[in-house]
C-alpha cells in the first residue's frame, strides 16, 4: 500500500473535524493553515522542521494535534469526552 505523501487538496474539504494521518509519509503540512481548527493525528510521519513550526502555530490556533514529538489542544472540542 502506498503512503500518503501530501496534504494538497485538503482546502476543498473545509468541514473536516477529525483527520487521522497516522503512519504516512507526510513531511509538509502547509496546506493545513487554510483550514479551520480540527483534531489531527500526525503520529508516524517524518515531519520536517518547518512542519513542526507550523504545528506550533496550529496549536496556538486551537487545533488538537498529536505527533511523535508531543500533543496539544483538547480533542474534547471536536469529540464528546463525556460518557
Amino acid at each position: 500500500m502506498d503512503a500518503l505523501t501530501s496534504l494538497d487538496g485538503l482546502t476543498a474539504l473545509p468541514a473536516i473535524r477529525h483527520l487521522s494521518l497516522h503512519g504516512n509519509a507526510i513531511t509538509n503540512v502547509d496546506s493545513l493553515t487554510t483550514l479551520p481548527p480540527s483534531w489531527l493525528d500526525l503520529t508516524g510521519n517524518p515531519l520536517s522542521p518547518a512542519a513542526l513550526g507550523i504545528i506550533g502555530d496550529l496549536c496556538r490556533a486551537n487545533w488538537a494535534i498529536t505527533w511523535d514529538g508531543g500533543s496539544c489542544g483538547s480533542l474534547c472540542i471536536y469529540a464528546s469526552c463525556t460518557r
